[in-house]
């Protein structure tokens, strides 16, 4: 029983059935019983196949589950009816079917399975059965069932009549399930919030500059720390807030030559955001960051300057969305995932007079992510492509000194994007999906005031800015 009541309501019970059960074969299942409404929100859950009672009664919705093993044919429920004989009414009872697994093998346009079979008795279908009806394999594959009550001969039942034995699902149909996208979503934010950790990494070199050429020191500790909120369009779009830290000791070798060791990480979340012809699938997630590198600056001739670096880490990231489906399904995954990373840059230094100075400057960065192979919780295998960022920026830097230990500055920037692509495939039934893309152009305004160093003995320099992207 679902719930038993002398003079109550025994309505909105569930019965879950799934593993390898043995019933005897006078067990009955009941949604409820009661001498008022013991059939109202009544739900039978079936997770698994070849099982056999006697009969079922007051449920308002049947679902019923196709197992991992299931091949054409197959039954899931066997009604016995020993003894009397016991007719199955499930006229006003709801039917429905799913997939279980997103690992299951996939069935073919045509395979039938038998829902509910009643060999000595007689099944009264549901009056209102849905004659198609959509199921979710894991999230990979959208499959269309027909419904239909066959009678002893073997004929349909259009209208319920006659001596229907069984309930029988016909595969009609198959396509891939385009929500399938959102996954990768949750794969470009790795590569987001590392290629970000980049003006971190811009800043920092500006500091080691700024810090050795002021203090009249060889050796000196470097730390910056950033926060950002940034949107990133895909085709869809994520919305990314993290913060990002760099520390490291920074040497300098001669008059034109500096380099520096760091350790980087960083930590945010993210919301991304899909619409398909069949709804809209929200996701979110975190990730974070950890790593370490060099990179160096070297003083030419004329204000010329050149300057590189390389890192190597590690990037993890979660996703979770309740969209998959026309049920809501919900589906998660967690990655670790090796990046490195790598820039060079070329700018000249333009003195304007005494007090202030134009920084003109074009950067290449690059940056990779690599493939990794993931399970999502409702068992769907898929391979995420080694994702490769390839971007280029051109700006200048206006640096105002207003007193000898504190200057201004303010700069734009443009950032092309080349490539940035997630590509991912789904390898439980081995098919590319819909690969996201941050592919395109990115303006930046920044300022900033720098305070250095009052006297030879204060080693501290401070500097202070704020980004703005679009």
């Amino acid at each position: 029983f679902g719930g038993r009541s002398f003079s109550g309501l025994t309505t909105n019970n569930t019965i879950n059935i799934s593993g390898n059960p043995t019933f005897g074969v006078t067990t009955i299942l009941y949604g409820g019983s009661s001498d008022v409404d013991n059939f109202t929100g009544n739900t039978l859950n079936i997770r698994t196949k070849s099982i056999t009672v006697r009969y079922i009664k007051n449920f308002e919705f049947i679902n019923l589950y196709l197992p991992n093993d299931i091949k054409a044919n197959d039954t899931l429920l066997n009604l016995s009816t020993v003894g009397t004989v016991d007719n199955t009414n499930l006229s006003n009872s709801k039917i429905g079917v799913g997939v279980m697994d997103g690992d299951s093998p996939a069935l073919k346009v045509g395979d039938k399975i038998i829902l509910i079979d009643e060999p000595n008795a007689t099944i009264t279908p549901p009056t209102n059965m849905s004659n198609n009806i959509s199921a979710l394999q894991g999230i990979s594959n959208s499959y269309e069932f027909s419904l239909a009550a066959v009678k002893d001969d073997g004929t349909i039942s259009d209208d319920g009549s006659g001596n229907v034995k069984q309930i029988v699902a016909t595969s009609v149909g198959k396509k891939v399930n385009e929500n399938q996208k959102a996954i990768l979503e949750g794969g470009i934010s790795s590569s987001i919030i590392v290629s970000r950790a980049n003006d971190t990494l811009e800043s920092s070199i500006k500091d080691m500059s700024s810090a050795l050429n002021t203090t009249r020191v060889n050796e000196t500790s470097i730390g910056s720390i950033g926060a950002s909120s940034t949107r990133s369009n895909t085709g869809s779009h994520v919305d990314i807030r993290s913060i990002s830290l760099l520390t490291g000791v920074s040497k300098k070798a001669n008059d034109s030559f500096m380099y520096s060791a760091f350790f980087e990480a960083g930590s945010g979340n993210y919301n991304s955001y899909n619409s398909f012809v069949s709804g809209n699938v929200k996701g979110s997630g975190d990730s974070s960051y950890f790593g370490f590198g060099v990179f160096s600056k070297f003083d030419m001739a004329s204000n010329y300057y050149f300057e590189n670096s390389f890192r190597v880490g590690q990037v993890k990231s979660d996703f979770k969305s309740d969209d998959f489906g026309n049920g809501n399904i919900s589906s998660s995954f967690e990655s670790k995932r090796a990046y490195f990373g790598t820039h060079i840059g070329l700018g000249k230094v333009f003195d304007i007079d005494d007090i202030s100075n134009l920084d003109i400057y074009t950067k290449v960065f690059y940056t990779r992510v690599n493939s990794e192979d993931i399970t999502m919780s409702t068992n769907d295998r898929y391979k995420f492509d080694a994702t490769n960022s390839v971007s280029t920026k051109l700006g200048f830097l206006y640096n105002y000194k207003l007193k000898e230990n504190l200057s201004l500055y303010t700069g734009v920037g443009i950032q092309r994007e080349f490539k940035g692509e997630a590509k991912g495939r789904n390898i439980s039934y081995n098919y590319d999906i819909d690969s996201p893309s941050i592919k395109g152009n990115t303006g930046s305004i920044e300022a900033g005031i720098k305070l250095k160093p009052i006297n030879d003995n204060d080693k501290l320099t401070l500097d202070i800015g704020v980004m703005g992207l679009e």
